[in-house]
């Protein structure tokens, strides 16, 4: 972020850090699953021949009670049986809303809360009875900055990394996470509240929200940071020496690498996607990107995985990434970033841009 806002100068006026959208979901774990199930109905005493009708008359005292609470407050009711219906634009008007689909029955309760705008609470009418709160930020920025600008959206798989321009003098950057399989937390593990902390996969929950704060920070300066990386005061013939000789890595002679090769420019592109910029990269996130179609024999499949191995160690030979620690996975390194961006850029340069800045 540093460098980014240092490239834009006096025009930066300031950096603001905060959460967009936070959902909080409530789930009882000694009540999840067959065996949470066959644990409330034996300490009730309910008997087997019993248990459906107990669950139905549970699932009735909460949809009824919320019925009532909402008459009380004398609010509307709304019945939503349509998926392309966006529940959030019908409870502007103030309505306590419920979702009702076929053998699935959700009540969502609505607030305009004064300073985090509109937000809900949603309760699930069935056994275990999950909630879940969300919060979103859209509303109260939206108060100050109502108009937007340009949007850049990059995903890899469920999470994504999004920057837009609010009345054309707010750069905003966002990281979601909606999968944390890629992401790691220095915690105890889960239930062993007295155990030895390591690095264990990001939980979902609330318990880790430290450490998805910090991640987030990190994605989001790691973002723009690649889009800050182009070196702008070296000559190119300079920057292209950095990668164009031989160099020996482990004991061993790696080849130079070729830009102007067609397949050395795919892997230079490759690595260099901004949706990479946060978590990095492994050998089957480039699998796609080069091979595309599923291999037709297991020879083939040992064949394409090795040469994206050769490829990676090309590319750490020459310093352009570095090893994630304890993962599979890569990233760029700081010299990385900025000779692969001024690289790219090169090659998108026309002879007129470049006799106008002669």
């Amino acid at each position: 972020m540093k460098q980014f806002a240092a490239q834009l100068g006096a025009k930066v006026i300031g950096v603001l850090r905060v959460f967009d959208r936070m959902l909080f979901a409530g789930t009882p774990l000694n009540l999840i699953g067959v065996r949470g199930l066959r644990l409330h109905l034996n300490v009730l005493r309910i008997p087997p021949a019993e248990w459906g009708r107990h669950l139905e008359a549970m699932t009735d005292r909460v949809v009824k009670g919320s019925l009532a609470r909402a008459k009380e407050l004398g609010v509307e009711v709304r019945h939503i049986d349509r998926s392309d219906i966006r529940k959030e634009e019908v409870a502007r008007g103030g309505f306590y809303l419920r979702e009702i689909r076929p053998s699935v029955k959700h009540i969502y309760f609505y607030e305009m809360h004064p300073v985090f705008g509109l937000m809900h609470t949603r309760l699930q009418t069935w056994f275990p009875f999950n909630l879940q709160v969300c919060m979103n930020g859209h509303d109260w920025l939206a108060r100050a900055m109502d108009q937007a600008g340009l949007r850049i959206r990059h995903s890899l798989g469920f999470n994504s990394f999004k920057m837009y321009t609010k009345e054309a003098s707010v750069l905003r950057v966002e990281t979601t996470i909606n999968e944390t399989k890629d992401f790691r937390a220095f915690r105890r593990k889960q239930g062993d509240p007295k155990g030895k902390k390591a690095w264990r996969q990001l939980r979902q929950g609330v318990a880790d929200i430290r450490a998805r704060a910090n991640i987030s920070d990190k994605c989001n300066d790691r973002y723009v940071e690649a889009l800050a990386a182009a070196d702008t005061s070296s000559p190119l013939g300079k920057v292209f020496e950095t990668v164009s000789a031989p160099r020996v890595w482990k004991g061993r002679r790696v080849r130079a690498i070729r830009p102007w090769d067609p397949k050395d420019y795919q892997l230079l592109q490759a690595v260099h996607r901004l949706e990479f910029a946060a978590t990095g990269f492994s050998n089957a996130d480039l699998y796609p990107i080069f091979f595309g179609d599923a291999p037709s024999t297991p020879e083939e499949r040992r064949r394409r995985s090795a040469q994206l191995t050769r490829w990676i160690r090309l590319l750490r030979a020459h310093h352009l990434i570095k090893k994630v620690p304890n993962r599979r996975r890569y990233r760029l390194t700081k010299e990385g970033q900025a000779t692969l961006a001024t690289i790219l850029s090169g090659h998108r340069v026309t002879l007129e841009q470049l006799r106008k800045g002669a």
